[in-house]
C-alpha cells in the first residue's frame, strides 16, 4: 500500500508541479563598434511553465531570453532582455505578453531607446544603445526576439 501511494504522489509532483530550467542554451557572436571588437552572448532562460495535463489543454510558458555585450575580457558592459509568455497546445502558439529591460553594467554604455512588441508567436525587444568612447560616441542598435513553436519549443 505504501509503494501505491508513494507512485501516485511522485505521479501527481511530475504531472502537475512546474518544470524549469535555468539557461536552456547560449552563444557568442563577434561585433565591431567604433572599430573597437565587442561580443554578444544571448541566453535563454525559462521563468515558468505548466505542467502537462490534458494534449487538449492549453499550455503557458515564459522564458527570458538576454544578450549582453562584453569585452574581450567577459566584463559585461550592457544588456537587453525580453520576456514574454506564450499559449500554445500543439497546434498553435501565440504571444499573450512581453516585457524588456536594458541594463548599463559601464557608465560608458548608456540606453538611448527602446521598446517592445509582440505580433502571433513571437516577440521582440529592440534598443538603441550608445557607447562613448575616447574617440567619440557610436550607438549601436540591437534587437531580441522570442518566439515559440506549437509544441512549445522557444528559440
Amino acid at each position: 500500500m505504501k509503494k501505491l501511494i508513494s507512485l501516485l504522489l511522485s505521479v501527481v509532483i511530475i504531472v502537475f508541479l512546474p518544470n524549469n530550467t535555468v539557461y536552456a542554451s547560449e552563444n557568442r557572436q563577434k561585433i565591431i563598434i567604433g572599430n573597437e571588437e565587442f561580443y554578444l552572448i544571448t541566453s535563454t532562460e525559462t521563468i515558468s511553465q505548466d505542467g502537462l495535463q490534458n494534449i487538449t489543454d492549453l499550455h503557458t510558458k515564459t522564458e527570458t531570453k538576454t544578450t549582453t555585450i562584453v569585452d574581450a575580457s567577459d566584463n559585461p558592459l550592457w544588456s537587453l532582455s525580453i520576456t514574454a509568455t506564450f499559449i500554445y497546445d500543439g497546434t498553435m502558439s501565440q504571444c499573450v505578453a512581453c516585457s524588456h529591460q536594458t541594463t548599463s553594467y559601464n557608465a560608458l554604455w548608456t540606453t538611448k531607446s527602446s521598446s517592445c512588441g509582440r505580433s502571433g508567436n513571437y516577440a521582440t525587444a529592440s534598443a538603441i544603445v550608445t557607447w562613448t568612447s575616447p574617440t567619440g560616441s557610436y550607438d549601436y542598435n540591437y534587437s531580441v526576439t522570442i518566439s515559440c513553436t506549437p509544441a512549445g519549443v522557444i528559440y
